[in-house]
């Protein structure tokens, strides 16, 4: 396990990445290694690296447009920080990984066809740390004979550089109670990463994404750190906000009870600090974000169901109409 800046070296061996120290012979031939590989590796992707790393029977590479060196994963109590391979050439691969961590933003989906393509085979588990409620219908026509596991991602997280992150408190992913969902909990036992297993996966995605979607488009839309919901305008436009979507989610069968989301958005903003919505990064940065995830799918999904959402229409429009290339 690498951990307080001890650095471990690893090197790329055709179709995977093992570290040199983690072999030991029984008599028999050397351990199975896990392959694992990261497509994506934003603030997301190099947290659950991270915990990958914590698994000495898990071998990492990572897939990067810019090649660099080192993951660095800084958490409240320690850092994790190991030399990884890094590729940039989906043709670099030349066989099936087990997992394949995919945490580009959904927007980026379709880019990354070439990566999943070579990395995919039967036995691989293909989880996706994406926001949004559809990730069955973005990612498993990508994927051939690989199995889909949907994740929804409750991590604050902020990349500093590439390859290194900083992580906050909470560090939680929620997956189905299925084959490859149970697969990936146990992968991640005795990590940093929480790795729950829900019969009700539709729900607990809702209910990530009736916050993504207030929290996202008021800090988009103002350019600020969750700790805008501290002001009490901005709070009671997220109480309005969060009473329409979640109506939408009900209306869509999440097995949600109608509920005022003050204290959740309070805490939100408590505990903001100088963190920002991956939504606000992108805008700041004047690059294409999620909305179309975050706030046309609940749209979609209301007028599909008869709900009226004004307020969240109307907002979204502006969101819409600060993006890069989405304007008609």
């Amino acid at each position: 396990m690498c951990t307080h800046a001890a650095l471990r070296s690893s090197v790329w061996h055709g179709d995977h990445a093992c570290s040199a120290s983690r072999h030991p012979f029984d008599g028999r031939g050397r351990r199975r290694m896990t392959r694992v590989l990261l497509v994506g590796p934003g603030a997301i992707g190099l947290t659950v690296a991270g915990a990958v790393l914590q698994r000495p029977e898990m071998a990492l590479a990572v897939a990067a447009r810019t090649p660099f060196d080192t993951i660095a994963v800084d958490l409240d109590e320690e850092r994790i920080e190991c030399e990884v391979p890094v590729l940039t050439d989906p043709f670099a691969i030349t066989g099936p990984f087990h997992m394949v961590l995919l945490s580009t933003k959904a927007h980026q989906t379709p880019a990354i066809a070439p990566w999943l393509a070579a990395a995919c085979g039967p036995d691989t588990d293909v989880v996706v740390l994406q926001n949004g409620i559809t990730h069955r219908e973005r990612v498993e026509p990508l994927i051939g004979p690989a199995s889909l596991v949907p994740a929804v991602v409750n991590i604050p997280a902020d990349r500093e550089a590439p390859g290194h992150v900083r992580v906050g408190f909470r560090r939680h992913l929620v997956v189905p109670d299925d084959d490859p969902g149970r697969r990936t909990a146990h992968r991640f036992t005795d990590t940093f990463l929480d790795v729950d297993t829900t019969a009700d996966w539709h729900t607990a995605a809702w209910r990530k994404l009736v916050m993504n979607a207030v929290v996202g488009t008021i800090t988009v839309l103002t350019r600020a750190t969750n700790t805008v919901l501290l002001d009490r305008d901005a709070r009671a436009l997220a109480v309005a906000l969060a009473d329409e979507v979640q109506h939408v989610a009900i209306a869509d069968g999440a097995a949600l009870e109608p509920r005022d989301y003050g204290p959740v958005i309070d805490l939100v903003g408590d505990a903001g600090g100088d963190h920002r919505s991956s939504m606000t990064t992108d805008r700041v940065n004047g690059v294409p974000s999620e909305w179309r995830v975050r706030n046309l799918d609940v749209i979609e999904r209301a007028q599909k169901h008869g709900v009226e959402v004004p307020l969240f229409r109307h907002l979204t429009a502006l969101v819409r109409l600060g993006e890069p290339s989405d304007r008609h």
